[in-house]
């Protein structure tokens, strides 16, 4: 995104005015932070970062900067003045299947310990996070860190066999798919001592088919050729699984990690004895955002702002300028589009672009993404 080349250009005349010469090498030219209403309007380049007043990172979110036009655009004969659109946080969703077996009872309890450390650790990372967990019914707690947003995690009560983690994922997709965002990195985490009956390539085809985009599927499983000995006596011959501090595993997770594998997702032990490690490095893969943010905040242009004026603009680094057109919400979504997915009688507004515009906006980083205000919507 544009925000993104900004702050690395940013970073990178801060290094190269620590690392310059001077006329006088025993002099340091002192570096004040830009961020102040009265540093932003000042028309100097106080912290020596390469840009000035509003085009710095730190005056962007002042007031005396919300309302700045970045020019004005053409649509269908009107001029309308258009304003930088300000990116929402990253999004990510994740869906769990969780095997609710007799088998898994132990590591049920300590999933739901490290539940709530995980959920806080994804929220500190500045990550919009959305959790669904598919399991038999009353087994976990919602983490207490989503208290304060209920919203953000669903529990779809049904109980997951020992094979079945992968075909419930499929299966449940009608009911968990209308919480998916349409901007989101999307994960799924399949939890089981024992192995999918359904092949991997099987799940990966068939989940693209139902969601049409890329995920990432994580396996908290049995790696596999792990092999155990009863009781701890390998005289009576050893057994396909890992073994750990909840037991055996009832077969290896081949198909699991096979998916991840397949998806760039995490292999994790489910045999591990530290599984705060283990949710630290799932914490890890999720955090690492693959996908730029497709959620914009309309910007703070007061009293100006009307919604039935309002257009989407992407701008593309070769000069191209588009008008994205107005669709009523997420269902309307059939080609290029976008929507306002909060109340859009108010400055706080969310617009949200439709798959085919996330996809053009993520391949065009470079991308300058405006909204115009005063001229009529373009309907698709």
């Amino acid at each position: 995104m544009f925000y993104g080349i900004l702050r690395a250009f940013s970073l990178f005349a801060f290094f190269l005015v620590l690392g310059g010469c001077s006329d006088d090498p025993g002099t340091v030219t002192p570096m004040t932070d830009e961020s102040t209403p009265q540093l932003c309007a000042d028309g100097v380049d106080n912290d020596s970062d390469g840009l000035i007043d509003c085009n710095d990172l730190g005056c962007e979110p002042l007031s005396v900067c919300a309302s700045r036009s970045t020019g004005t655009v053409d649509i269908a004969g009107c001029s309308a003045n258009t304003f930088r659109a300000n990116t929402q946080v990253p999004q990510t969703d994740v869906i769990w299947a969780i095997d609710s077996s007799r088998s898994m009872s132990e590591e049920l309890s300590e999933i739901e310990t490290k539940f709530n450390q995980l959920a806080t650790d994804l929220i500190q990372a500045q990550i919009d996070v959305r959790w669904t967990v598919i399991t038999a019914a009353g087994t976990l707690q919602p983490p207490t860190v989503f208290a304060a947003n209920p919203d953000a995690f669903q529990v779809l009560g049904r109980a997951v066999g020992p094979e079945q983690a992968l075909q419930v994922l499929l299966s449940a997709y009608g009911e968990y798919s209308p919480r998916l965002r349409p901007g989101a990195a999307l994960h799924f985490v399949a939890v089981s001592n024992n192995d999918s009956s359904l092949a991997a390539s099987a799940f990966e085809s068939q989940m693209q088919a139902l969601s049409n985009r890329v995920f990432r599927a994580h396996a908290i499983a049995s790696p596999p050729g792990s092999m155990y000995c009863p009781f701890g006596n390998c005289e009576n011959g050893q057994f396909d699984g890992c073994s750990g501090p909840f037991g055996n595993a009832v077969r290896n997770g081949n198909e699991y990690w096979a998916l991840a594998a397949s998806t760039g997702g995490e292999q994790l032990s489910i045999c591990l004895d530290d599984w705060t490690s283990l949710f630290s490095r799932l914490s890890a893969a999720v955090a690492n955002q693959p996908a730029t943010s497709c959620d914009f905040r309309v910007p703070a242009v007061g009293e100006t702002f009307n919604a039935q004026k309002t257009n989407f603009i992407i701008r593309t680094a070769d000069g191209n300028t588009q008008t994205v057109p107005f669709v009523d919400n997420a269902t309307a979504c059939t080609a290029a589009g976008w929507y306002f997915s909060t109340d859009e009688t108010t400055t706080s507004s969310v617009i949200t672009t439709c798959p085919a515009t996330c996809d053009l906006i993520r391949s065009n980083p470079n991308a300058q993404i405006d909204v115009a205000i005063g001229c009529d919507r373009v309907l698709q």
